[in-house]
């Protein structure tokens, strides 16, 4: 298990304002850290939250993308219940990332599949995206934003930031 990655991340996004949770109690998901921003914050137009669950790929998600896909729902539904208002009415988003991490190399499937897809529900109001961490080569796979604006643009490459810096650290 990587608990000495985990213990790095979760000591830098504390320095960086978050709150963290190691092993936390989700509905359908077993995972590793939740790390989540105190509050709100501007990002353009809008008011958004940072959810971040990191994830086992061996252990908790046996190496399957299918299983990684369903955690992201599963973690999306965890956090709306917090929103009252419907998605496509929303100024304040929760912005998501699911964060598998592994000890050995992961599918080339599944390096593709996190480095072309985000998730933007087609009504909006969530951004959500998945990235893979391999321990082993010290590399972190991601969404590469396009130079074309895409939908969510602003809320994906806020976590590509925070996220990035912080996980070169624990590597």
């Amino acid at each position: 298990m990587p608990e000495n990655f985990i213990e790095k991340i979760s000591e830098t996004l504390q320095q960086k304002g978050y709150i963290t949770e190691c092993d936390p109690f989700m509905p359908g998901v077993q995972g590793l850290l939740y790390a989540r921003s105190p509050g709100a914050f501007r990002l353009g137009f809008a008011k958004v939250e940072d959810h971040f669950l990191f994830l086992d790929w061996e252990n908790a998600i046996f190496s399957r993308q299918d299983l990684l896909i369903s955690a992201n729902q599963s973690f999306s539904k965890f956090v709306n219940q917090k929103f009252t208002v419907p998605h496509s009415l929303r100024l304040r988003i929760p912005n998501l990332a699911v964060i598998a991490i592994s000890q050995t190399e992961f599918p080339e499937e599944t390096i593709r599949f996190a480095q072309t897809t985000y998730f933007i529900p087609w009504y909006g109001g969530e951004a959500s995206q998945i990235l893979l961490i391999d321990l082993e080569k010290k590399t972190i796979y991601y969404h590469e934003l396009t130079h074309i604006r895409q939908t969510g643009s602003l809320p994906l490459s806020h976590t590509l930031d925070v996220l990035l810096a912080s996980c070169q650290q624990g590597l």
